[in-house]
Parts: structure tokens; C-alpha cells; sequence
């Protein structure tokens, strides 16, 4: 029996493929940035009122990303970092921007590894509703992984 070309069943799968739900799901940096924040100010109280859609609710468990390491402090091994989409987003070199920071403490200690090193991570998202910090998220029981 061949195998011949059939656009019909071709074009379903295509259709199929980019219909995904899962496919169709922001993945990483995007989801993230789908997270509200809201500056308040009452009188003299100053608030961030956050927003977490429902799709980083469902994707808080096992989320993985990539991106750049920025150390908190320096030390041989490493167990807690800020994690950033761009280095141009490194919030203690006074060019930070409104994109997402997350702290990402790790499971297990990693060697140094040098400022804006790329890595991809996993670990659970616990998001902070604290209205006197910006900070939305925060990666607990992260491990580093192999990029896909």
C-alpha cells in the first residue's frame, strides 16, 4: 500500500494542530505577562492591586521557563536568583522595565553561574498577593533543565 499525499487529510491536521488548546495556551514569558498589576494610591497608601488569569492558575504546577540569571548575592553555589526574560530587564541596573522578575529558589544548589547566564528552570509558582510589592510570582522547588 503507498502512502500518497492527501490535502484534505493534510489541511485537518494542520487545522487540528494549530486549534490545539494546549498550543494555543501563552507558554512562559507570554503567560506571565498576561498577570495584572495595578498601581493604587489612597490618601497616603500606596497599593499594587494584582490580577492572576485563571491560565497561570492552571499552568502554576511544574511551569517551566527560560532566561537569565540575575544573582542576589554573590556565592560559590547558588540557591535563589531573579530569573528575566531580557538582561535589558535587570532590575538592579536601573534599566528595569514593567516586564515580569521572577525569584526562583532552587531545590538543589547550582554552582555560580555568571550574571545573565540563559537557563531553563521548572518548579512550582507561588504568587504573591502582597499590595506593597510589585513582585507577582515567586519559583519554589525549582530545578534547572534542559532547554526543548
Amino acid at each position: 500500500m503507498s502512502r500518497r499525499f492527501h490535502p484534505m487529510r493534510a489541511l485537518i491536521l494542520t487545522l487540528v494542530t494549530l486549534t490545539s488548546p494546549a498550543l494555543a495556551a501563552p507558554q512562559g514569558w507570554s503567560l506571565l505577562e498576561t498577570i495584572e498589576i495595578r498601581e493604587e494610591i489612597d490618601g497616603d497608601e500606596w497599593r499594587a492591586v494584582k490580577t492572576f488569569p485563571d491560565a497561570v492558575h492552571d499552568r502554576a504546577m511544574g511551569f517551566r521557563i527560560t532566561g537569565y540569571v540575575v544573582p542576589i548575592e554573590a556565592e560559590a553555589y547558588i540557591t535563589t536568583f531573579l530569573l528575566v526574560k531580557d538582561p535589558a530587564n535587570c532590575p538592579f541596573c536601573g534599566t528595569a522595565t514593567d516586564a515580569p522578575v521572577i525569584e526562583v529558589h532552587l531545590s538543589k544548589p547550582l554552582p555560580d553561574m555568571p550574571e545573565f547566564a540563559e537557563i531553563t528552570v521548572e518548579g512550582d509558582l507561588e504568587f504573591v498577593d502582597d499590595p506593597h510589592t510589585l513582585q507577582a510570582v515567586i519559583m519554589r522547588d525549582a530545578r534547572k533543565v534542559q532547554a526543548d
